[in-house]
């Protein structure tokens, strides 16, 4: 069965939209191992700032390369099940950001 016009635009927008976000993911995750590495000891973890730093940004380019792989091929092999896991990760995400934002102006003179 033939897919029409509007599907394979919104395929390729989405393709394309999650190939750059899995380019910069893995170019933040270089940068985590890269300040991860700079740091120094990692034996010391407790009283290096830098190694705490670099450890979330290393979770947090896994994070982005997973999501963005999974919203990747997921449009290109068009399965309904990556794509609706790539949905709900996105809405969680988003929900948290609310959450995030909510307590970060609540509690911003605390």
């Amino acid at each position: 069965m033939g897919v029409s016009c509007g599907a394979s635009v919104i395929t390729i927008i989405l393709v394309i939209f999650n190939f750059i976000w899995l380019a910069l993911g893995g170019v933040i995750l270089w940068l985590g191992i890269k300040i991860a590495i700079w740091s120094g000891d990692l034996g010391n973890i407790q009283e290096n700032n830098w190694l705490i730093g670099a450890c979330v940004v290393i979770l947090v380019g896994v994070l982005i390369v997973i999501l963005a792989f999974l919203g990747c091929c997921g449009a290109i092999k068009q399965s309904p099940c990556m794509l609706c896991t790539y949905g709900f990760i996105i809405l969680i995400l988003v929900i948290l950001e609310g959450v995030g934002a909510y307590f970060a102006f609540t509690y911003k003179h605390d």
